[in-house]
């Protein structure tokens, strides 16, 4: 687990961070090391069928967050915890980008990228994303 949101692959569903930064192998602190894909070390499933599928089980959050920005892929409405960890990751970036992805079959459902974005604007936006998504797909 990871406190800082750099460093993070995943956030799981009661708002902790999976640290993906490689410290414990000589990767650095604030950097995230290892690609989403690597949760196979985990599941024992590779690629990006691995990732989606950890996703679809856990209800986690692949999560990036890069020099000024933040990317999440996301199968489902996050978490009030989950919620909390992204406002408090999204404060004073310049770019955040939101994926949504249907459980079933891994397509896109939702895209969208905010610059210089406000937590009201995330907020918001996380509210849009959900909204034209089936109930049967965006629930847990």
């Amino acid at each position: 687990m990871t406190n800082d949101y750099r460093e993070a692959g995943y956030i799981l569903p009661d708002g902790r961070m999976l640290d993906f930064s490689g410290k414990k192998e000589g990767g650095q602190f604030g950097y995230r090391s290892y690609d989403h894909r690597d949760i196979w070390q985990v599941t024992g499933e590779g690629g990006t069928d691995g990732m989606h599928e950890f996703m679809r089980v856990t209800g986690s959050i692949r999560f990036g967050g890069h020099v000024g920005s933040i990317v999440m892929d996301l199968m489902y409405p996050p978490t009030p915890e989950q919620l909390q960890t992204i406002l408090r990751a999204s404060r004073g970036i310049e770019g955040f980008l939101l994926d949504v992805f249907d459980p079933a079959t891994g397509s896109v459902l939702f895209s969208k990228g905010l610059d210089f974005p406000r937590i009201m604007d995330i907020q918001a936006l996380m509210v849009k994303a959900f909204r034209n998504v089936p109930a049967e797909r965006s629930e847990i």
